[in-house]
């Protein structure tokens, strides 16, 4: 009983650590606390990620960071979902692509819809779409790579075809 109760105050206070921050520079569908995007940059990848989200009722998201600080990029991912309470409707339908620029490490989660739109097999194959500009430090550019895949997974999706392994009778 003891366990549990001292993880569940170590995770209440990692996930207060982390997302105090971000909270004072969420704008939308866009997290930006190593202030790597120009104003105009940031405005437009707004717009294009509102624009897709409200199209498909599955919100998309993009976080950039200086550091981890020392926690993985998943439980991050997991604090600004829950403590930010992201996504659409009760299920908080959505992909949040979370980068930390110092550690170099990415993580991208869906939730609800998300997770028919971003099957495991398609999360690696949008990482391998923008991974390369950000190998290149081209921040900007793999997020706007991140946002026109996100929108052709979810048109996927929709037509009853996400991007997911090859299955049995060719259908993908």
């Amino acid at each position: 009983m003891k366990k549990k109760l001292f993880a569940g105050i170590l995770a209440l206070v990692l996930m207060v650590t982390l997302v105090c921050p971000v909270q004072a520079a969420f704008e939308g569908y866009v997290i930006d606390l190593a202030n790597e995007f120009s104003d105009d940059e940031r405005v437009s990848l707004t717009e294009k990620a509102e624009t897709i989200s409200e199209q498909y009722g599955c919100a998309v998201y993009c976080a950039v960071l200086d550091t981890l600080d020392g926690y993985e990029a998943w439980e991050y991912n997991q604090a600004l979902l829950e403590q930010l309470e992201l996504g659409y409707g009760s299920d908080q339908s959505c992909v949040i692509l979370l980068v930390s620029i110092e550690e170099r490490q990415y993580d991208i989660m869906a939730h609800g819809y998300g997770n028919t739109a971003f099957t495991y097999y398609g999360r690696e194959e949008l990482a391998d779409s923008f991974l390369p500009a950000f190998s290149e430090d081209q921040w900007y550019e793999g997020f706007e790579i991140y946002l026109d895949q996100c929108e052709y997974y979810l048109q996927q999706a929709a037509e009853g075809t996400p991007v997911d392994v090859e299955q049995e009778g060719g259908k993908s």
